[in-house]
Formats: C-alpha cells, structure tokens, sequence
C-alpha cells in the first residue's frame, strides 16, 4: 500500500528508512497517500494519533525481525505471545514489552491477540541507578574496550588484571565474503573439517534466525547440495574458458557430470593432480579446491552431524548443551548467550554428565524428592558417578587439547567489540588450548549501516566472484572504524540519555523523598496546615494584587476566590462574600485561613482524629503515585519532541530543562490541589470502592450531584454486567462483587426503613421535646441535621449520613459520652467483605 524507498533522496516513494537511527520517515507523497487510505483530511489530528500508529507500524513491518528481535512463544493460557529477544545476550525478556504502541503494532503484524498499553510507574536509566550506591566496583573480561565511558560516566578507572594462566588462543584472521550467502556456506565448510578431527565447535550467532539456518544446513544435504551443484557449474565454465584439457580434465567432467551424486573420494585425487598439472591456474585451482570442501561437507551432512541448537527457544537446556560443549567432536551452534560467564571444560563436564546419568536411573518425582533419606541415596550415586565420569572426561580433555582445543566460529561483527571479545573469550580458558575465526560478508548488517561509502565502493571495486574469501586491509580497517562508530554512537545515545534522565533524577529524588515522609511519619497535621495554606496563597495570588485597593477585590476577586475554595473545600460554598469586605490583604488572608483551617477540624472531627490521620495518607500516596504516573508519560513526549526546538535556534537541553521545572512544579501543585480536594469532599472508603468494583475514571467524573442509592446501585450492576459480557476478570471474582452489591443494597433497605422509624418518632414527639426525649435518642437529631443530608455525592461517593452512640460510651476515644456523627457508605460495606479482593485493610471505622 505505501512503498518504502532506497533512501532519503528518492522523491518516488512514500516513506524511507533509517536503519541507523532504527527509525522510519515520511514522505510527502506518503502522507498524502495515508490519509486518503485511512479517510482523513489530516493525518495528524492530535485526537485520533494516526500518524504515530502508522509509523509504529512500518517499523514494526521493516525494522522489527521475527527470530531476531522477538519471537511467538505460548504464554501460560496457552496463548501465542511476542517476546523480546536482547540483542546482546539472545536470551528472553519475558514480561518486558516496548513501549508507544510498537509491542501492538508488532503483535498485529504476527496476528497475535493484542495487549493493552503498559503504563510506566517508574523509569531510571541504568546510570542513576548505579549512582545511588556510595562505592561501585565490577569485574569483567570485556571492560577495557569501553574504559573511556567508565571514566566520563562513573568517575571510574579500568585496571586489566593478567591472566591466572598464560593464554594460548590463537585468534585467526577474518575471512571476508562477498554475500552472505556463501559465507554461510564456508562457516558450515569449517565446522564439518573441525567435527571430523574431533575437535568441538561453538558457532556464535546474532539472532536465533541465523542459528536456525546454520541448523537448517547441518541437518539438510539438499540445501548444501545446490551450492556444489553451483561451485561445479563455476569449475565447468571455467574449464571451458581456459580451454584447458588431459586426462585429469577428462576426469573431472566425468563427475562433474552427475553433480548431484558427486564422490568426494574419487574428486580428491583428480584435485590433488590437477594442482600438480595447473600449477599457474591460481583460480582455477581454488575453484576446484573450494568445490571439495564442499563435496566433503555434503558426504558428512549426508551421515548425519550431530548438534546441538541453542538460542531463546531452547534456552531451558542451556546449562547441559554449554557443559558438554567441550567435548570431542561436538557442534554448538548458538546465538550470543551461549557460554556467557562459563567455562567450556574442554572433554566435558563429569558432574553434568553424572546428573544427567542419574535422571534416566531414577525419574524425577515430587513424592521421592520429598523423601530426606532418597535425597541421600541421590547424593551418594552423584558422587559416585561423578568419580567414575571424572576419569572419562579427564582423558578426553588430554585427547582435545591435543587436537587444538575448543574452535570458536563467529558468523558476524556485532555492534559493539565487546560482544566479539566475549565470544572470542569462550576458547583457551584458563589456559586451555583454543583458536577462534570470524566469518564475515560486505552484506552484514554492521557494514551496511555504518560502513558508510568506503564499504559501497568496494563492493563495485572487487570483481571477485561471491564464493572467493576477500582478504584486504582496507576491509579490515573498514569493519574496525565501522565498530568504533557504532560504539561511539551509542556511547553519545546513552550520554544524551543520561543528560535528560538527571533533569528528571532530580525531580524524581524530590517525589521519593516526600512519598517517603509520608510513608514514615505518623501524623501528617502539620504537612496538612502547610498545604492548606500555600493552597490558598495560591489561590489569592491568582485573583488579587496585594498593592491594589481592597475596593477594587470586592466585587470580582473575592467572589472568585470564595468560587476557587468552594470547589475544593464544600463549606465555602455557603459562604458569602460580604463577610470579606473591608479588609485589608493581611486580613482578608487571615480570615480565610482561619475558615479554612475551621473546615478541616469540622471535617476532622466528622471523619475521626485516627481515621483522618490514614485517609489524609492514603490521599496524598494515591495522588502522588497517579499524578506521577501521567508525569512520567508526558516528561517522555517532551523529550521526544524537544529536538525540534533545533529549528528554532534553541539549545534543546536548555530548553528541556526549562519546560520540565514548569511541567514540575504544575505537576507539585496538582498534587496539592487534588489532595486538599479529595480530604474535603472524598470519603476514606472511595479507594476500596473504586478497587473492588473497578469503576472507571470516566464514569466517576459522571456522576451527578444527589445520586439516589438506586441510581448508584444500578450503575454498579451495569459496570458488573459489562465487565461479564467482556470477560473482564474471573467468574468466581464478578460473582463475589454480585454479592456484595446485593448486601450493600439489603443495609441500604435497613437503613431506610430505620430513618423513616426515627421521622415518625420525632414528628409524634415533636409537640413534647422535652430533656427527657433528647437523651432517649441521641442519635435522632444529628441525622437528621440539614447540614448532614440523608443522601448524597460527597465528592464521588454517595455518603449516607447517620449518628449512633460510640461504643463503650465513648466518641472516637475521646472519652466523651455523647453521640457522635459518621458517615456510613456502601463501599464501607464492601471494603469490609472484599478484604480477599482489596488485599488492604478497610480504613473505615469500626463503627462504620
């Protein structure tokens, strides 16, 4: 539908790839072309987000490989499932999934069931991790390559440390090809003339693609077979050419003839003579000589070359393949994690091999492992096994060191010299014998994208045919300046990274530090008082000029400020705003603290000191965490998007420094303001409400003030019938909320009825209010208090309002006898029963 193209210059084409930056761009007639496919008129309507899908999923079509950098595995419903492959170690990264929507576009490309978005709730780059730690250290085979970034990030010096034993690897020069495909070949050429001496072979991959075609050519002969079919082809031309003729030409075109049944036996000698023949036939004779090795290859394949595949797919057998990898005549063909920080005991290793023996005697059984004395039987036979494996592997490893040790083969440069060293690294092992050889093409992905023009012109320079190995020092020189590149280059991604991370590392230190404190401390009044009053400091700040004169305030700014506090604390919405006139700044700030400090003991006293203390806490952790959340989300678009301030002749980190304090301190006083609201007008059950029953943001937003129980008890039967109807949570989970909304609605009943019981009594006594009637039933006439209504939202919670006497004849263990006023709601109820659903303890009281 959109054509991709060569490159950023071509103009017939509708996006372009940039596999440098690992990122995809539009044309101009691709955008064009876009939003006449999806039916738009603007491809970057801010409401719909077309083009950020569109380009997630063009890189998820060109730049994102199955077997490469993710695989399709079952997950534990049975269900298939992208995995991310790490490209520097092959293993899984089981649960991580990449972010802005390109794990969708990936899985919708793979036709597999699509997953929600994953929300970030805290992100640090690796460096501020490690810059947490007073004193770092590490050890490592690979660190000098990068000792220059240990010294500019962490302030730490690189020491190499000899090794323990003389080093006896011998790592050989690269052999370079022209494609891909012929070097393949020559890697599988080297393993079946190392397997035949008996020396074992690690083949290093880098990705679990190109392990499997290695496999796929160790185990099918018809795949080889062509290639000599081809080789031959090539020898036949050339024979032709040359003119060249004898007994020995006639030889070769006689098996030459049946190219698919050629004996590898009977070319030998014809070679061997031909090389004493044609002594001036360089080319020639290295045709022939490459199309025995290959004839060779094909007879082995033909038996059988025992092997073993190890990447992510079968990483559970990682440990057994690695610990025999050593062995004579094995062939591991592995992507990068492979071996990682272990030693490939050369003959093998006689406690896996004994394991391994002891699995067959006795099957592994939950019942017997459970069996102390059976443990003892196992270890026993372990040891003895290991003695008796021990003498066989001891000799074997004689046997291998003298053929030359482990031979390690790797199929490509990766990005960075460090992967090369670790791969390099598994031969010669405390001083072990070992060689090592890297197999190479000018169509790799390291010289294709950061080759840069030396390596294009090369590949139009040499006039070698395909299957002819390439030895030049300008290609050498070529691969080495590519991977010092690409080292610098993520070298400055991670730099530019780290200078953006430590803007946020500083905010992020502020947020911990105080969700910390309130973590800690016990009683949270005091940080309350303070919040209230930068709160209205705020507040007034924003309406009135303390300079002005307090004339000009009364008719606008002080109605305004009262309509601002109203919103968040409900008691100023009975306020007026002639009780504010006449007074100077000082004043007026005074008496609005003072009200507004009268607002929370009134709201303190009608929640509990105890229970206000831990809603005033669970308040300030719930809006500190979801504000922090959406904080996180929008610091990373500004970050992707402060690059364009370039064009405005703007330093973009300055820039972003500047944006994310006033995104800060916005972020800072949304906190604040939420808070203050949520103390006012929620009600400390609002948490396991929203919990248990999962109500939805918007639904919350939605509802209207004086709700009637029926109309909120319905609502919540529609959201359960709802999450049924899309499978959303487990049977046994939406039958427990069913019965919990059928309680919640038999104490709505009991309630009602118990009120209309009180109404009548009052309406009969109400002619004879004597002291007598006022103590019988102290708890008649809070209820029933119009400043306390019967029913209604309390910021978001329908809050049934009803007096009893405290326990024990005591208020909120004040020692006071009276009665005191609580508010009883449904979800108080349900927090109650759904401990099990909740996991947290219901913060009601326990009157309520």
């Amino acid at each position: 539908l959109l054509e991709r193209g060569a490159d950023k210059d071509d103009e017939d084409c509708d996006y372009w790839v940039d596999e440098k930056q690992r990122n995809v761009l539009l044309t101009e007639r691709g955008m064009v072309n876009a939003e006449k496919m999806i039916g738009t008129d603007d491809l970057f309507d801010m409401h719909h987000n077309y083009a950020h899908h569109l380009v997630q999923a063009l890189r998820a079509k060109e730049l994102y490989k199955l077997d490469t950098e993710y695989v399709i595995l079952p997950n534990e419903e049975g269900k298939p499932e992208v995995t991310i492959v790490d490209e520097q170690t092959g293993r899984m990264m089981v649960g991580r999934r990449w972010s802005d929507g390109l794990h969708q576009a990936v899985e919708a490309k793979e036709g597999v069931p699509i997953q929600e978005e994953t929300m970030t709730y805290a992100s640090i780059t690796y460096q501020n991790l490690f810059r947490l730690y007073p004193k770092l250290a590490g050890m490592t085979g690979t660190a000098m390559t990068e000792a220059p970034e240990f010294a500019k990030i962490y302030n730490l010096d690189v020491v190499s440390i000899p090794t323990n034993r003389k080093n006896q690897r011998q790592d050989y020069a690269d052999i370079i090809y022209k494609t891909e495909r012929m070097k393949y070949i020559s890697v599988v050429e080297e393993i079946i003339e190392m397997h035949e001496i008996g020396r074992p072979v690690l083949v290093g991959t880098v990705s679990i693609e190109k392990s499997e075609l290695i496999d796929e050519l160790l185990s099918k002969p018809q795949k080889m077979n062509e290639y000599l079919t081809w080789k031959i082809k090539k020898c036949e031309e050339f024979i032709a050419k040359k003119s060249l003729s004898g007994a020995t030409i006639d030889g070769l075109k006689k098996i030459f003839e049946r190219p698919g049944q050629v004996d590898a036996e009977k070319l030998e000698p014809l070679v061997k003579a031909a090389e004493s023949e044609f002594p001036k036939q360089e080319d020639f004779l290295d045709r022939l000589f490459s199309t025995l090795r290959t004839a060779k290859a094909v007879a082995v394949i033909r038996k059988g070359v025992g092997h073993s595949l190890l990447n992510a797919k079968h990483h559970e057998r990682e440990a057994m393949i690695v610990a025999q990898a050593g062995r004579k005549g094995a062939v591991t063909v592995s992507t990068n994690m492979a071996g990682r920080g272990t030693d490939i005991l050369l003959g093998g290793n006689a406690e896996y091999l004994a394991k391994e023996k002891l699995l067959k005697e006795f099957p592994e059984t939950p019942s017997v492992m459970e069996e102390p004395e059976k443990i003892e039987l196992y270890e026993q036979r372990v040891k003895e096994l290991t003695k008796e494996f021990k003498a066989q592997t001891d000799a074997e490893h004689q046997e291998v060191s003298k053929l030359g040790g482990l031979h390690v083969i790797g199929t490509e440069r990766h990005e960075a010299r460090r992967i090369d060293n670790q791969l390099r690294g598994r031969a010669g092992r405390q001083g072990d014998a070992g060689t090592t050889r890297f197999f190479l093409s000018l169509e790799d992905s390291l010289m294709r994208i950061f080759g840069g023009e030396a390596i294009s012109r090369l590949m139009d320079i040499i006039n070698a045919e395909e299957d002819m190995p390439i030895e030049s020092g300008m290609v050498s020189n070529s691969i080495e300046k590519a991977q010092k590149k690409v080292e610098a280059h993520h070298f400055d991604m991670r730099k530019h990274v780290l200078q953006y991370d430590d803007v946020l590392s500083t905010q992020r230190e502020v947020i911990y530090r105080e969700r910390r404190r309130i973590l800690e401390r016990a009683n949270l009044k005091d940080g309350m008082q303070d919040m209230l009053r930068e709160h209205l400091d705020l507040i007034l700040e924003a309406h009135i000029d303390p300079d002005s004169q307090s004339e000009l305030w009364e008719e606008e700014a002080i109605p305004n400020v009262i309509g601002s506090l109203a919103m968040d604390i409900p008691m100023f919405g009975e306020v007026k705003a002639e009780d504010y006139h006449g007074l100077s700044y000082d004043d007026l700030r005074a008496k609005l603290l003072e009200d507004v400090q009268l607002a929370y003991r009134v709201r303190e006293e009608h929640i509990g000191t105890d229970d206000m203390r831990e809603f005033e806490r669970q308040v300030l952790l719930h809006n500190i965490d979801s504000k922090w959340v959406d904080y996180l989300h929008h610091i990373d678009l500004l970050r992707e998007g402060i690059q364009l301030r370039v064009y405005a002749q703007k330093d973009p980190l300055q820039e972003y420094k500047r944006e994310a304090f006033n995104m800060f301190n916005q972020l800072l006083r949304s906190i604040q303001a939420e808070s203050i609201q949520h103390i006012f007008r929620a009600q400390p059950q609002m948490a396991e409400m929203e919990n248990v029953f999962q109500i939805p943001e918007e639904m919350l937003a939605n509802m209207p003030e004086g709700m009637s129980p029926d109309d909120f008890f319905s609502m919540l039967q529609t959201l359960m019938d709802q999450q049924l109807a899309e499978g959303q949570g487990d049977p046994e989970t939406l039958a427990h909320k069913q019965y919990l909304l059928e309680q919640m609605r038999e104490s709505q009943a009991e309630y009602d009825q118990h009120v209309a019981s009180l109404e009548n009594n009052l309406s009969e006594d109400a002619d004879s209010s004597s002291e007598k009637d006022a103590t019988s039933a102290p708890a008649a006439a809070p209820a029933l208090d119009p400043g306390l209504p019967k029913i209604g939202l309390t910021g978001k919670t329908p809050a049934i309002s009803e007096s009893r006497p405290a326990k024990n004849g005591k208020a909120n263990g004040k020692g006071d006898s009276s009665a005191v006023s609580e508010v009883v709601t449904p979800a108080a109820q349900a927090a109650e029963a759904a401990g099990e659903l909740s996991g947290s303890e219901n913060s009601a009281s326990s009157d309520a």
